[in-house]
């Protein structure tokens, strides 16, 4: 079987997260754009599914496996006026004790 890929536009992947077999293949898809997407991006569920084409269900349950898994770490924060946020914070490997620190 012979693929030809048209490359243009190209991100470099780490292959760390890629060739884990404790994520999906749902969860790699995901974890790859969400490092190919700027700093300013909307890292909300609705951010999430304009690029994915996934509704909020699966885009949620993709980042709790992240979570569980180790590669995604959600931080919620008080701004300045008092109102909360989100910091998502995505890593490249993923954290040990990961699993035993999201129960």
């Amino acid at each position: 079987m012979k693929f030809n890929l048209e490359k243009i536009n190209y991100a470099v992947v780490p292959k760390t997260y890629i060739k884990d077999k404790t994520l999906s293949l749902k969860a790699k898809g995901l974890l790859t754009i969400m490092f190919t997407l700027p700093d300013e991006w909307d890292y909300s569920l609705k951010g999430l599914c304009k690029i994915t084409n996934c509704g909020e269900t699966q885009i949620r349950s993709t980042l709790q496996e992240l979570k569980i898994v180790g590669y995604l770490e959600v931080e919620k924060k008080k701004n300045l006026l008092g109102q909360f946020e989100y910091v998502y914070n995505i890593y490249i490997k993923k954290r040990p004790n990961a699993i035993l620190n999201s129960i």
